[in-house]
This record gives structure tokens, C-alpha cells and sequence, in this order.
């Protein structure tokens, strides 16, 4: 009982937000061994990927490497504290975002000089793309672990309406019309 009046007062206190608190945390969600596997690859991939992407375009993937070699291994090292058993995930989303925001650059930027690249430029943007969508995929994983949406029903004015008979749907009568 006092765990949905606590429900029921944190949804009244946030103003109505879409994600319900979790039940270990009623403000920050925890973090899982499934997510520290995940984070563990991910942070290879993003490594290996930022890598590949310097070797085929060194003057243009510089940023890429740094922030793929620097944001890899932070989030090896949080995948490892998870799978130890930390719960905090604050730490792997304050990782994550400037990644993202560095990768989303770097993306641009390779794209946007296509029509003189060639074909390493290309595949350099495509490594760059790559990590990105892995990277953008793993803060939305991490974001919204133990995380219940819900919320007020799209359309307000319809709860508790019954629904009109089928002859008089959308204003207009169906079937032949009587004449009075």
C-alpha cells in the first residue's frame, strides 16, 4: 500500500512526466549486468570503429579517435563496475552524450565533403555513422532502463466516452435517408 501512495505522489510531484520512477530508486534508474555486457562491447565497437575510421581518413577522423578511444574505454571500465554490481548510471549517460555530440560532428562533417572524397573518405564516414547509431542506440538503452512509460491517455476527450452508434459516425448517416 505505501509503495503506490509513493508512486502516486512522486507522479503528482513531476507534474505528470511519462517515466515512472523505478521501484529501487524513485529518482534515477539502476543499471544491470545485461547493460555492463552491452556497455563492454559497445565500448570495443565504438574503440574499433573510431580506429578504423583514422587509419582510412587521418585528417578527418582525429576527433573521432580520441573521443572513440577516450569514450570506449570509459565505458569499458563502467560496463565492468556493472557487471561488479554498481547500479549508478549517471556517470555512463555523462559519458555518453558528449560522444554523441563529438560522433554527430564528425558525421556531418564526413558527409558533407562526399562529392571530392574518396573512397576512404567515404568509408570513413560510414565507420563514423556506424558508431554513432551504436552510440545514440546505447544512451537511449541506458536512459530508459527500469523505466515505466506511462502517462495520461493521448486524447483526454475521449476516456469514459461510450462510442457513438455506426449510423451517426463522423456527422454523417449511413444508410438510406428518411424523409419526413
Amino acid at each position: 500500500m505505501s509503495n503506490d501512495r509513493s508512486r502516486d505522489w512522486f507522479h503528482r510531484a513531476s507534474g505528470g512526466r511519462l517515466v515512472r520512477p523505478s521501484k529501487f530508486n524513485p529518482v534515477v534508474g539502476v543499471m544491470n549486468k545485461s547493460i555492463g555486457v552491452q556497455l563492454i562491447v559497445y565500448g570495443l565497437l565504438v574503440a574499433g570503429l573510431s580506429y578504423a575510421a583514422h587509419q582510412l581518413a587521418p585528417s578527418l577522423a582525429r576527433p573521432s579517435l580520441i573521443v572513440g578511444l577516450a569514450g570506449g574505454g570509459l565505458c569499458l571500465v563502467w560496463g565492468l563496475r556493472a557487471l561488479a554490481g554498481s547500479r549508478r548510471k549517471a556517470m555512463v549517460i555523462l559519458t555518453l552524450v558528449p560522444v554523441n555530440f563529438v560522433l554527430l560532428s564528425q558525421v556531418v562533417l564526413g558527409w558533407l565533403g562526399e562529392s571530392e572524397a574518396g573512397a576512404e573518405r567515404r568509408l570513413a564516414a560510414t565507420a563514423a555513422t556506424v558508431a554513432l547509431a551504436l552510440s545514440l542506440a546505447m544512451l537511449m538503452r541506458v536512459a530508459y532502463t527500469d523505466a515505466e512509460l506511462v502517462g495520461p491517455p493521448a486524447n483526454p476527450d475521449a476516456t469514459n466516452k461510450t462510442p457513438a452508434p455506426p449510423s451517426t459516425r463522423h456527422g454523417a448517416p449511413m444508410g438510406p435517408v428518411k424523409s419526413a
